[in-house]
């Protein structure tokens, strides 16, 4: 049997854990903060399929598979609201059609949708968009809660689970505060945007983004409704983006993104980037501003020069899984089932190459 330990307590990291002590490995999960904190807790919990980079859209994919699979309870919040790809004019459309196409080949059940079909599935939405794109299989969860029940998971097959803070990872050791020391098979580093504390050769890095949810009431919206540019401003390395992600939550309840900042790692809210971010979702919902807001908040992606997570052995007895900016809700999973593969010789059918920690360099 081999002994793993995992740093980090994220969606990432109990995913791990719970995917390696379900594989036979002695598991204990180290993490700091509460379980399901940090970038967990600030995301918005899309469980998106992607459409772009062939390994990446794949390896999505075979994640949304797993998380089909789990019997999440109704903590988790699943919502099964399906993603419309909202267009402002007529060459969003033209990419409308372009992802409708990509989605399909993929056995994606994707349908371009006119501009009068999109005021009948969110009638508020603005007049004048041109149309756009529904996903009908993509679901909204409820991050925090769903990294607490693959805690619970994990504890089930035998995971042990500390609250301590790892000063430094080696091949076979973990440091703790104190002075401890733990010696083991292998160490996995899952700790989102704070992997360079401890690997500082690989280039992740922190990218900022501001969240606003509304006040509980009557639904707004049945879908989460993203603009087309916003795949775009995502992979942008432009100092500060937004763009309208908006989301629907079981309670009524409107979640509204998204922005991204590079070069900081300032959690305050920043008042003008927020009002840039609500502007944006105001363009295409003009009646946002008549409900009421009830909580803001920042969180930090984890990002890598070439947008795809970092996921495999660095070197025996050590390995990292990270950097997946905004997709970690989604591939969680199936970077667990990676990470199992890699280190246990467990079955998969995902192609790693792509992920690959070492193919920025040994000094990124």
């Amino acid at each position: 049997m081999s002994n793993v330990v995992v740093v980090g307590g994220g969606i990432i990291g109990v995913a791990i854990a719970r995917q390696l002590a379900a594989n036979g490995a002695a598991v204990t999960l180290l993490h700091e903060g509460p379980i399901g904190g940090g970038a967990t807790a600030a995301a918005m919990g899309h469980l998106i399929a992607l459409d772009d980079i062939d390994a990446v859209a794949a390896f999505t994919l075979h994640s949304l598979q797993l998380w089909r699979q789990f019997e999440l309870p109704d903590a988790c919040e699943r919502v099964r609201c399906g993603c419309l790809w909202v267009a402002e004019d007529d060459e969003e459309m033209a990419e409308a059609g372009a992802k409708a196409t990509r989605y399909q080949q993929r056995n994606v059940d994707a349908e371009v949708v006119s501009a009068e079909t999109l005021q009948q599935l969110e009638p508020h939405l603005a007049a004048d968009l041109a149309g756009g794109l529904r996903v009908p299989s993509d679901c909204v969860i409820y991050p925090p809660q769903a990294a607490r029940w693959l805690m619970q998971q994990a504890v089930q097959g035998g995971a042990i689970v500390r609250q301590a803070k790892v000063t430094s990872v080696t091949a076979h050791r973990v440091e703790l505060a104190g002075g401890e020391h733990i010696e083991t098979d292998w160490v996995v580093v899952a700790t989102g945007d704070r992997i360079a504390q401890l690997l500082p050769e690989l280039p992740v890095v922190p990218r900022k983004g501001h969240l606003l949810i509304t006040a509980r009431g009557t639904p707004f919206l049945q879908h989460q409704v993203v603009e087309l540019g916003y795949i775009k401003k995502a992979h942008s390395r432009d100092a500060v983006s937004v763009a309208c992600n908006v989301q629907p939550r079981v309670t009524g309840q409107v979640l509204i993104g998204s922005s991204r900042q590079l070069g900081t790692t300032d959690p305050a809210v920043e008042r003008p980037i927020l009002a840039r971010m609500l502007e944006r979702a105001t363009r295409f919902f003009p009646e946002l501003p008549s409900l009421t807001a009830l909580r803001t908040w920042t969180g930090f992606r984890a990002a890598t020069p070439d947008g795809a997570a970092l996921i495999g052995v660095l070197e025996p007895g050590l390995a990292v899984a990270g950097g997946h900016e905004g997709v970690g809700i989604t591939q969680a999973p199936a970077t667990a089932e990676l990470i199992s593969h890699c280190i246990l010789g467990s079955a998969t059918a995902i192609d790693p190459t792509a992920f690959n920690p070492r193919r920025f360099g040994e000094a990124a």
